[in-house]
């Protein structure tokens, strides 16, 4: 299967899984303290009907620059654990281009490396869910990248007749794709991904010349503790 850049694309593949995760992980192998009020900023909200968004697009452009790498630890009870690495090749005022690449278990590349086009209010788009479902709150988090403060939406919907819950934790301090997202199907686990590294890396420029960046500032470190509004 040849690389694709469409947009079209990546929001075909997307279909069945959240969106904002499936942003991130469409691949082969898979085609999810005392939680105290939290207050996402009002202005985020991109519908009457919709809860406000934990970024706004803004926020996601200036944390996601060309550079940024992820590496996310993909579980799902009777499948083995993989890994998924994407890295935004091409961010602009508009939007980015990323590339990402599906590891198994023992570090091993499976499929081709996807390519995809999206603009930053799409993606501030794929955390808007309805407001009658949604309930968002404040937590801290720890996973392999650090410990961060969070909101937590938990959103809740039927689907097919059984209770499907979702758990997206946003790290205040890292704008993008969340932390942590869980789902539940009628009180079973059914999929995990959990963020185990962020960086920023040098992108190749055609030609073979190096973008010269500085090192990430929101490099996760093991003992970091996320800010927040």
């Amino acid at each position: 299967m040849k690389n694709k850049k469409s947009k079209k694309n990546l929001l075909t593949v997307m279909i069945g899984i959240p969106v904002f995760v499936g942003l991130l992980f469409f691949s082969p192998i898979f085609q999810a303290g005392q939680a105290q009020p939290a207050g996402p900023d009002e202005n985020n909200r991109m519908s009457k009907n919709h809860a406000p968004t934990p970024f706004s697009a803004a926020e996601i452009r200036d944390a996601c620059p060309t550079g940024r790498r992820t590496k996310y630890k993909i579980e799902a009870p009777g499948r083995p654990d993989s890994f998924r690495i994407t890295t935004f090749a091409n961010s602009t005022l508009l939007g980015t281009t990323f590339e990402s690449v599906t590891l198994n278990s023992a570090g091993k590349q499976v499929g081709e490396t996807q390519k995809a086009e999206i603009r930053w209010v799409e993606l501030q788009a794929h955390a808007s869910f309805p407001k009658t479902q949604t309930k968002i709150t404040s937590e801290k988090y720890t996973t392999p990248a650090g410990t961060y403060a969070c909101r937590l939406y938990t959103v809740t919907s039927v689907k097919e007749g059984k209770k499907v819950v979702q758990r997206y934790r946003f790290a205040k301090m890292l704008p993008g794709p969340p932390l942590c997202f869980e789902q539940e199907v009628e009180g079973k686990l059914s999929f995990r991904m959990t963020l185990i590294k962020s960086e920023r890396v040098k992108i190749k420029k055609p030609g073979g010349k190096n973008k010269k960046d500085k090192q990430d500032k929101n490099t996760t470190t093991a003992n970091e503790t996320g800010g927040g509004k």
